[in-house]
């Protein structure tokens, strides 16, 4: 989607520097020239994390859950913590080939793109307009290379303490499968679940989260 889906939450967090980026090809961010790979993905966060003082918690959502593993995986110097919201499963996830062509055909359908994002949120007119930022590529990458990517076998070199939330109406997760395919491969994972939450948690509960990010952070010395 877009960096807009942490608007609500950064300002339930006054205190706290928040750096919330759109990739490149998302938010109506340009992406030419760009190659639509986990790895373009991970060094352009990181290029962004290394120019922020200090140490970094490194939020991702869904998608950016995702990506944000890879990072995590690779061990950067400046990683304090991982926070993960509702996020994708680090092992290959597959669709039926039907579903994945409903998928790729909704892409700017304003009705189809309702449909596909139906209880993500209370509210997901926000995440219709969202996605329809994005690029055809961007968009096409993560359905047909970037869900599918299997990095189930460098998550377990996470080191830093992570926390994976789940929203307890979430429609695409189930904290059974979280526990079997993440906290089970990553030393030092927690997980908690937000009540009256969906697949957006931030949006949701946006105070509650907050008051959850504070409060491990504050934990983990930054």
């Amino acid at each position: 989607m877009t960096s807009a889906t942490f608007s609500t939450l950064a300002g339930a967090l006054p205190d706290v520097n928040i750096v919330a980026p759109d990739l490149p090809g998302f938010g109506g961010t340009s992406d030419d020239g760009f190659e639509h790979s986990l790895d373009a993905y991970a060094d352009y966060v990181t290029g962004i994390a290394e120019r922020i003082p200090g140490d970094v918690h490194l939020v991702g959502l869904s998608m950016g859950g995702k990506i944000a593993m890879y990072i995590a995986a690779r061990k950067p110097t400046w990683l304090q913590s991982l926070i993960l919201l509702a996020p994708s499963y680090p092992d290959a996830t597959i669709v039926s080939p039907d579903a994945l062509k409903s998928q790729l055909a909704a892409f700017a359908n304003v009705d189809a793109l309702t449909a596909l994002v139906s209880g993500w949120a209370r509210d997901t007119d926000p995440l219709v307009a969202w996605a329809q930022l994005a690029s055809r590529d961007a968009y096409a990458w993560w359905l047909t290379d970037g869900r599918p990517a299997d990095i189930a076998n460098v998550v377990g070199d996470i080191s830093v303490p992570t926390l994976v939330m789940h929203g307890e109406n979430d429609p695409l997760r189930t904290p059974d499968a979280l526990r079997e395919r993440i906290m089970d491969r990553i030393p030092n994972a927690e997980l908690m679940v937000v009540a009256g939450a969906s697949h957006c948690i931030q949006l949701d509960q946006p105070h509650i989260t907050a008051g959850i990010l504070q409060d491990w952070m504050a934990h983990q010395g930054g």
